[in-house]
């Protein structure tokens, strides 16, 4: 997958919605296999997939929502992806905001303590975010 980055983050911000869809279904089906080297589905994936969830086409921004669970769920959280979080939830979107604020929830139920224990300080930061913000969607 690495040689055709470039290509897939290309296909998966197009407007074309055949062309976004079918990328898509790649990258879910490479990021959750949990095979897949975990920080290289980060930095590959997220962005484009954060960048999805700003659009307005309801079904692009409900696949992509998919997709990220899908991601958070068969890999561990890592360094790099906490920030790539907090920065997503700087957006002016409140859908992505919202978003993040679910994959918060799922990394709180899924990871293990140790893990949130070195990562304490900026979950908490990330989650105080979220509840101060003035969507009541993102809130929740």
């Amino acid at each position: 997958l690495r040689s055709i980055q470039d290509v897939l983050v290309a296909c998966l911000l197009t407007e074309r919605t055949r062309l976004s869809s079918s990328a898509m279904n790649v990258a879910t089906a490479y990021g959750a296999g949990p095979m897949h080297e975990t920080s290289f589905v980060c930095d590959c994936l997220l962005p484009p997939l954060f960048k999805l969830c700003e659009r307005t086409n309801k079904i692009i921004v409900s696949r992509a929502q998919t997709a990220l669970k899908d991601i958070f769920r068969a890999h561990p959280m890592t360094r790099t992806t906490l920030p790539k979080l907090q920065d997503a939830m700087a957006s002016q979107n409140k859908m992505l905001r919202s978003t993040v604020m679910d994959l918060l929830d799922l990394i709180l139920t899924k990871e293990r303590p140790e893990l949130l224990l070195e990562m304490q300080d900026a979950l908490e930061k990330a989650i105080k975010q979220g509840l101060l913000d003035a969507a009541p969607n993102v809130r929740e």
